[in-house]
């Protein structure tokens, strides 16, 4: 992904929610949410918060400047892009995409990298929302205008 809403990723703030390697679990080895951070990075992106509910502290991820958050609206707060990166089962049965979208700004992306969101177009409380699947993954475009593409 080269642009986000029409800009490019550099100088945008994205969300990741999930650390983990799998679900439920506290361990962080060979956490494709790492891989995701690191490249983000490289493309220099305005800055990156993540939430877990099992990680609390990681010094590699204060190191390189990333915010851990306490809480879902803390992480996606103003982001222009949110990744959801593991299928923890408090997210499974818990989020919703207006949950995850409400602290983000307007245009967003969000990408269910675990498809625990139910696919559908629509409005949300906070702007008209289209669903598309692409390569498996569900992708969740909000804009300010009906019937707007990105």
């Amino acid at each position: 992904m080269k642009k986000v809403n029409g800009k490019g990723l550099k100088g945008s703030k994205i969300a990741i929610l999930g650390l983990s390697f799998r679900a439920d679990v506290p361990d962080t080895r060979n956490s494709p949410s790492y891989e995701a951070i690191d490249l983000l990075l490289k493309k220099q992106v305005l800055g990156i918060s993540a939430y877990d509910p099992y990680v609390a502290q990681d010094a590699s991820l204060k190191n390189k400047g990333i915010q851990l958050a306490t809480n879902i609206n803390e992480a996606t707060r103003g982001a222009d892009l949110i990744l959801i990166m593991t299928d923890h089962s408090s997210f499974k049965n818990h989020l919703t995409r207006n949950e995850v979208l409400k602290a983000a700004s307007t245009p967003v992306v969000l990408i269910d990298g675990r498809n625990i969101l139910p696919a559908g177009n629509g409005g949300t409380a906070t702007g008209n929302l289209t669903h598309r699947k692409v390569e498996g993954f569900h992708i969740f475009i909000r804009s300010t205008k009906a019937g707007k593409r990105y």
